[in-house]
């Protein structure tokens, strides 16, 4: 067992670094090396007291202390030291500054001082290549106040532009500082116009030097988001005060909801290519128009699409749609459906349309005209891109108004996006692939497709991927793709979690799949009011995606909240979808869901200690392997092949799971071997759904649940464990660069070690021989 990586939070054990902060108090050097000797001597004693070296989390809290100290020359000298984890190094070692001022600056300038700042960031990524080639020595670009204009093209950075563990590359923003795909619309520019609907007001783009508008993309297949991807090109978009509107469509958005609300398929004259539909009154008035849309969940209420209008036929009430564009599954009578990208049907505020012939942009702002301060247009196919890229990092940027995604780090590794945010962008808003890479106390909001995609490492080997999400704001996302385009989509081994609010969104907050999983301490509300079937956290058919841990998060308001006409109105808090295997969920609340847990006919999962409150159904069991699912589950290509490709019955899987070897000789296609333990409810229509003495004939284990506790059970279970989760992760808060597979311990282990630090802590202040917090691991 390696050394324990995530030690105590200064803050929380202050009664323990007294006699530390006064040896520190007694330093005798320049403020630099005092600096830097504070932030090492400080780690170091601490790491000391509980028997091991100190990390970034600890590194960054003493830090915190050391920088407010000597904070003359904190951002001269410390910071670096903070984006490395190495206080030493950055400290005592030379370090280039290059600045960039969007509005003072020129590309002729040698960047070297806030007076001589380059004008652009493609400048300053050119020169940060030749100065890495030039001196081995750390590089930080200053981003100061002003719109950094990435219109024209992409910011990419590789290989060359890399930093090393001791001198790492900075990117540092200024709080005025924003990087900008798109274009700003000078208020000037509006003209207020009188369509046959009403006053609209309108911009001639092409008089603003701006020609090229995008397509809207058919986006046929679940969850394809066409501005994600690379090849394709996505569509201008109009923002006002820093939020989108919406294309012209019928019906319209329920403006005190806020949902969406549709038409419904009369008829089906060919599932791919015509559908009739019941009220020609509105479509009658797009026979004029080229470039109409429709936007539908066809044939399922868990997959959407847009397909586009060939042509209207009055005489019929029928669509003919485009072959180029078929619908996702084909089109199916009472599917829900609705019109968009159509003039006619700019009518509410928070719409716009853009014709793509005459530049003209039209527009009903969602606030009153007088008080809109910013107009902005997509233009840009991305902001910033690394790959193969390592040690560089993100401090306080924000990047907005892409047409395509925000910020994309891929085959990279010990890369960092913190005190961010990404924001108004038609793709992805952050993702990062490989290594040791963290986002962290980040703001993504009103993203096209995926808020964050994080994946790395290796489920062949099981090699983890050290990376982290935590403490990130995340919402408003799926917005040109509305289902399979969760806040966060994750794939590899090991990554954490934790700490994220994840919110209003139609489909799934979380989605994935992968091995040693720990996702903690989030808060997930207000998500899946639009599909049935579906999860807020959602996986599926697996007996190999195993080792992965549910804990201490909180889920409310998961509830289909508009009218699905086809399938069932019902979504999961957490879905473990057609025999799903292997998960450890513990002490989580769920407060109005219609279903909290849902197992689906999986193994090996453990539900213990979890909450329930005025949820339809708290626990869902079902036996899908032995019914309708069987031939799935029987067949050599699925299942079984699965676990033929990892070589299940040997290491690193057989020895890491010590269960699965059996697999094929103990009950397939079973749900056995689940633990349903210590869970309590009220208020609930139901706590399970299925026989429990069939369960436990099964192997499964079904004891000392509560299923009718007193009403605020949630609020009650959340006061008993906010002390503990507190200083849990006060404690053991993740980091990328530091954790491992091996620190994926359960809760009573994590509970006494927590409580053992305490103690050791207590002992060495009183100068008392620590026991070793490690001993029996």
């Amino acid at each position: 067992m390696m050394a324990l990586l995530v030690p105590v939070r200064l803050l929380v054990a202050s009664v323990a670094l007294i006699p530390v902060l006064l040896v520190l108090l007694a330093f005798e050097a320049t403020e630099a090396d005092a600096c830097c000797n504070c932030i090492v001597n400080c780690s170091d004693s601490i790491g000391d007291s509980i028997n091991s070296s100190y990390d970034s989390i600890l590194f960054n809290d003493c830090a915190s202390f050391c920088l407010t100290k000597y904070e003359a020359i904190a951002k001269k000298y410390c910071k670096k030291g903070i984006a490395s984890r190495k206080a030493y190094s950055p400290c005592s070692s030379p370090t280039t500054d290059l600045y960039v001022d969007p509005v003072r600056g020129n590309d002729a300038n040698s960047g070297a001082s806030p007076s001589s700042a380059f004008k652009t960031i493609y400048k300053a990524v050119d020169t940060l290549s030749q100065q890495l080639h030039s001196k081995v020595q750390g590089v930080e670009i200053h981003l100061m106040d002003g719109e950094h204009d990435v219109s024209t093209g992409v910011v990419q950075l590789n290989a060359s532009h890399s930093g090393t563990n001791d001198f790492p590359v900075i990117f540092s923003s200024s709080s005025g500082a924003r990087i900008n795909a798109g274009k700003m619309i000078p208020l000037s520019a509006v003209k207020t116009v009188t369509l046959p609907q009403g006053t609209v007001y309108q911009v001639d783009l092409k008089a603003l030097g701006i020609y090229e508008y995008g397509n809207i993309t058919c986006n046929s297949g679940l969850g394809n988001c066409p501005a994600g991807s690379s090849g394709n090109e996505g569509r201008m978009e109009l923002f006002v005060n820093g939020a989108p509107l919406v294309l012209a469509r019928y019906p319209n958005i329920n403006l005190t909801s806020g949902y969406w609300e549709w038409n419904n398929i009369a008829s089906v004259a060919n599932p791919q290519t015509q559908f009739s539909f019941h009220d020609a009154t509105h479509p009658k008035k797009w026979t004029n128009e080229s470039d109409v849309w429709l936007w539908g969940y066809w044939q399922f209420g868990w997959a959407d699409s847009v397909v586009k209008v060939q042509s209207i036929d009055l005489a019929s009430n029928s669509f003919m749609i485009d072959p180029s564009t078929p619908p996702t599954y084909g089109f199916k009578e009472k599917a829900r459906w609705f019109g968009f990208n159509v003039l006619s049907e700019l009518d509410i505020p928070g719409e716009y349309y853009i014709d793509r012939t005459s530049g003209i942009l039209s527009f009903i702002p969602p606030i009153p005209m007088a008080s809109v301060t910013e107009l902005v247009v997509s233009v840009g196919k991305g902001a910033i891109s690394l790959s193969q890229a390592q040690y560089i990092n993100f401090q306080n940027a924000t990047i907005m108004f892409s047409q395509k995604n925000g910020f994309v780090a891929s085959q990279s590794s010990n890369i960092s996006f913190i005190d961010g945010t990404v924001s108004c962008v038609g793709g992805h808003g952050i993702a990062i692939d490989g290594a040791n890479n963290t986002v962290a106390n980040t703001n993504v909001h009103y993203t096209g497709c995926k808020g964050i995609i994080i994946s790395g490492g290796d489920t062949k080997i099981m090699s983890p991927s050290g990376s982290s999400l935590v403490d990130n704001s995340i919402s408003g996302f799926s917005r040109h793709t509305r289902t399979y385009n969760p806040g966060i989509s994750w794939s590899g081994v090991a990554h954490v979690i934790s700490g994220n609010s994840i919110s209003n969104a139609p489909h799934s907050a979380v989605l994935g799949g992968g091995n040693n999983l720990l996702f903690e301490y989030n808060n997930i509300t207000h998500v899946g009011f639009e599909v049935d079937d579906s999860g807020a956290f959602y996986t599926g058919r697996s007996w190999v995606q195993l080792g992965n841990i549910i804990r201490y998060n909180s889920f409310s308001s998961i509830r289909t909240r508009v009218p699905v006409f086809l399938g069932s109105p019902s979504v999961q808090a957490i879905y473990l979808d057609d025999e799903m295997s292997g998960y450890e969920v513990y002490n989580n609340t769920f407060y109005d869901c219609q279903v909290g847990m849902f197992i689906g006919g999986g193994r090996w999962n453990k539900v213990k200690f979890n909450t329930f409150e005025k949820c339809d159904t708290a626990v869902h069991v079902d036996d899908r392997g032995l019914g309708w699912q069987n031939a799935f589950c029987l067949s050599p290509d699925n299942y079984i092949a699965q676990l033929i490709s990892v070589n299940y019955q040997e290491p690193p899987y057989a020895v890491r799971y010590p269960f699965l070897p059996n697999t094929l000789e103990e009950m397939p296609c079973y749900p056995v071997y689940n633990q349903i333990v210590s869970n309590t409810a009220c208020d609930c229509d139901e706590f399970i759904d299925y026989n429990t003495t069939q369960l436990v004939m099964w192997r499964n284990v079904y004891d000392g649940n509560d299923p009718s506790a007193p009403s605020g059970c949630v609020a009650v279970q959340e006061t008993k464990q906010q002390e503990q989760q507190h200083a849990v992760r006060s404690v053991f808060k993740p980091n990328s660069l530091a954790m491992q597979v091996d620190e994926l311990w359960d809760s009573a282990q994590r509970w006494d070690r927590f409580k053992q630090l305490q103690s050791d802590l207590q002992h060495k202040n009183k100068n008392e021989t620590p026991h070793n917090a490690r001993a029996g691991s």
